[in-house]
């Protein structure tokens, strides 16, 4: 009989969970810190005893009790690399409406020339949309896309309701992954509907959490015709024959037994990493902008950044495991106009 953990937590809380274990071994991440955020995700010390002792980790409850939130990390230099005040795009937050009808509110970022460009919706990691996927946003709108980033913390009053980085993880997580791929739909939908968006289907790209996400969208949602899961938990391998067109899927190496799976799936064939395609359904631009994977909506393979790195970046973040597009510290701000469309 396995341990009950291996259904009480959902697959996306096993796959970021099983990332803090990975940087704790890897030196990364202290033993107080991957504690609260296992207890936290796992939703209990026991259950936490018992997900690490899986993993070959030896604690007690009543360390992971002890384990309190850790002192707040000292403040990193910006990683703006494009200002929201920028004249060659217009960005800002916008709101719609998912399918229970609750508000969601997106960043939402599109070149300032006018004419109908390609959507994409940009999905964030555990740490919610940071300024570093504001950032993000506003990169792909200077390469020529209408790119939106829905907050999906939004529901649970979002990033600045939360004072402990560990429990936004553990929030994010803790929505079933239908409820936050319906929320990424209703994204999709807000963008295929705007006029400045170029009919024919939506891009998605995510990252790690949002990685996984963006699989999901992409086996779901027929307005998807193009994606780019940076890693992230695999989609049910059943649903892989709805993805409509290829997709540049980088899985890290695939580490995980799940994401090796993909390939072998029906209709995998097409995932993997990326190759170039003749489907004009997601056009490139030119010039890339970003350290974090920005072409990924394309289906050719990333070109090398012209840009360097900045903090928090794939090429800076320092862990072993694969989580790219590392977040400069930010909140979502407040008091902030929504464009007008």
């Amino acid at each position: 009989m396995g341990h009950p953990t291996e259904v009480s937590i959902n697959d996306f809380q096993r796959y970021v969970a099983e990332e803090y274990v990975e940087q704790y071994q890897a030196g990364q991440m202290s033993r107080r810190g991957m504690l609260r955020r296992i207890g936290l995700i796992t939703g209990g010390a026991a259950m936490a005893v018992g997900f690490l002792k899986e993993l070959g980790i030896e604690a007690t409850a009543d360390e992971v009790l002890a384990a309190g939130p850790e002192a707040a990390p000292a403040a990193q230099r910006s990683a703006i690399t494009v200002s929201p005040e920028d004249p060659a795009i217009r960005a800002g937050w916008i709101v719609f409406s998912a399918e229970d009808g609750a508000a969601i509110i997106g960043y939402l970022a599109r070149p300032s020339a006018p004419g109908a460009h390609q959507g994409l919706v940009v999905v964030h990691e555990t740490r919610g949309p940071t300024e570093h996927f504001l950032d993000v946003t506003r990169r792909f709108a200077r390469d020529g896309f209408t790119a939106l980033a829905p907050d999906l913390l939004l529901r649970a009053g979002g990033v600045g309701a939360f004072n402990d980085p560990a429990q936004i993880s553990a929030t994010l997580t803790a929505a079933t992954p239908e409820r936050n791929t319906s929320d990424l739909s209703a994204g999709v939908a807000a963008l295929v509907a705007r006029d400045d968006v170029r009919p024919g289907g939506v891009g998605v790209v995510g990252y790690c959490f949002g990685g996984g996400l963006a699989w999901r969208l992409a086996v779901t949602d027929p307005n998807v015709v193009a994606a780019a899961p940076y890693y992230g938990p695999a989609p049910p391998l059943e649903s892989v024959p709805n993805i409509r067109g290829p997709g540049p899927g980088d899985l890290c190496g695939a580490r995980r037994a799940g994401q090796r799976d993909l390939a072998a799936a029906p209709g995998g064939a097409r995932l993997g990493r990326a190759r170039p395609t003749s489907s004009p359904s997601i056009l490139a631009p030119d010039t890339p902008s970003t350290t974090t994977p920005a072409r990924t909506t394309t289906r050719a393979p990333p070109a090398t950044p012209t840009r360097a790195p900045s903090p928090g970046s794939a090429s800076t973040f320092p862990r072993r495991s694969c989580n790219g597009a590392g977040a400069a510290a930010g909140s979502v701000p407040s008091g902030t106009d929504p464009i007008t469309c």
